[in-house]
């Protein structure tokens, strides 16, 4: 009864409409283009976009084998923790009516179709795989599509970018701006055409909740330095 708990219907925002259209063009596009990078502010909900872009292709799309990278195993898949991308998807997917998984995921069980970071599609084989980003991420077998989640905090995020380029066509860099552990996510935001991939840019007023009243109890609550680069994305 209360209308503060439970689970509630995805209802996107148009900026987040935005992104899941130009996600889905990048996916028919080859070249650089089929690369997609998001520079946003924080609490914009783009990480559960591209988990439910993810999640929505594993059930509907003939083939799909999606991974899912993070900056710590415990954002990749952790059941207690929201902030990690399969507690995300799982959420997604069992918040459905039933019939509505079985329809595009005939015969699923979660008690054998789904283990840590590994999430299978029995009618399709469609698959989702997650990892950290340990010395070997980004070098398994080919994949339909690769998210880099908090791209900007990876270590070694340069080399991950070159690694995951044999690995699939569409590769996919979501992150809020930070240069301290090193300039990959800059320099894939400021490459200059005709290397430089879909760039796409989310600054905090996109968001209907946060208004300039919002801002100004941000900058109440952090120093300045955080606010310039968590809230308005200033590198």
């Amino acid at each position: 009864d209360d209308p503060m708990s439970g689970v509630i219907p995805l209802v996107p925002y148009p900026f987040q409409l935005y992104y899941w259209d130009a996600q889905i063009r990048a996916f028919r596009t080859r070249g650089p283009k089929g690369d997609v990078v998001v520079v946003k502010s924080r609490q914009m909900g783009m990480s559960n976009m591209a988990c439910a872009i993810f999640s929505h292709s594993w059930m509907v799309r003939k083939t799909f084998q999606g991974r899912l990278l993070s900056r710590k195993e415990d954002l990749v898949d952790e059941s207690n923790n929201p902030d990690s991308l399969f507690w995300k998807i799982k959420l997604q997917l069992q918040a459905q009516p039933k019939w509505v998984l079985q329809h595009f995921a005939p015969g699923f069980d979660w008690r054998y179709d789904y283990m840590l970071a590994s999430l299978t599609n029995p009618a399709s084989k469609n698959h989702l795989a997650g990892e950290s980003t340990n010395a070997t991420a980004g070098r398994g077998g080919a994949a339909s599509a690769v998210l880099l989640d908090e791209f900007a905090f990876m270590r070694g995020g340069g080399g991950l970018w070159t690694a995951t380029r044999a690995a699939t066509r569409h590769r996919i860099a979501i992150s809020t701006v930070s240069l301290e552990y090193g300039p990959h996510f800059y320099d894939l935001v400021n490459a200059e055409e005709p290397e430089r991939a879909t760039v796409l840019s989310f600054p905090y007023y996109l968001h209907p909740f946060q208004v300039e009243n919002w801002l100004e109890l941000e900058r109440e609550r952090e120093s300045e330095a955080g606010n310039q680069q968590e809230v308005l994305m200033n590198f």
